[in-house]
């Protein structure tokens, strides 16, 4: 399939289309395989943004381990159904990212993981996103992200063929082909 690269506001009418879709970063135990597998204690995080959070399934999880989340997307349908769902410790913004994440910089707030789980492969700069996000990372904070191995669609405006195209556009501390399907991404804030 060939791609038609678009802009990320042409994507905005596919995803309000379908806004109930399966996510992996829904499961708890998926979410800690993942951070195990990331060399991370999932129930050590505390504060969390989430960006592309959808509808905020990643924060059901993080509010049962005590933690405070935020999610940022683009949907206003998947934002509100995130705000209806009233799931403790979390806020959803609807702002596109690449505006939030610059006012969060300029605001000096900080976390200690920022999430982009299926996110990077609809943006026209997702290297840009990665670089914006480290700037909000705490002292060791960690960015864990990933994006689908080798999968043209429709409103993929990147597709990663393997492992050595992750590590060249999204330059990751860790990159793994968990589950044959998802690269998982990892970026760690170290202190020095």
């Amino acid at each position: 399939m060939k791609i038609t690269h678009k802009a990320e506001e042409d994507l905005i009418p596919h995803y309000e289309a379908h806004p109930v879709y399966y996510s992996f970063a829904d499961q708890k135990q998926t979410m800690e395989n993942v951070f195990k597998a990331m060399d991370e204690d999932i129930t050590t995080k505390k504060t969390i943004l989430d960006v592309g959070c959808g509808s905020g399934g990643l924060g059901k999880v993080f509010s049962q381990l005590g933690a405070t989340y935020v999610g940022v997307d683009y949907s206003k349908i998947r934002i509100n159904m995130a705000k209806i769902s009233n799931i403790p410790n979390c806020t959803f913004h609807l702002n596109d990212v690449y505006v939030f994440l610059e006012e969060e910089i300029k605001a000096g707030n900080k976390y200690d993981t920022i999430t982009i789980f299926e996110v990077l492969e609809h943006l026209v700069e997702p290297e840009r996103i990665v670089e914006m996000s480290k700037k909000l990372l705490t002292d060791n904070g960690v960015i864990i992200a990933s994006v689908p191995h080798n999968m043209p669609y429709v409103a993929h405006l990147q597709v990663y063929e393997n492992e050595q195209a992750v590590k060249d556009r999204l330059n990751p501390d860790k990159v793994l082909l968990a589950d044959g399907q998802h690269y998982f991404c990892k970026w760690k804030n170290e202190t020095k």
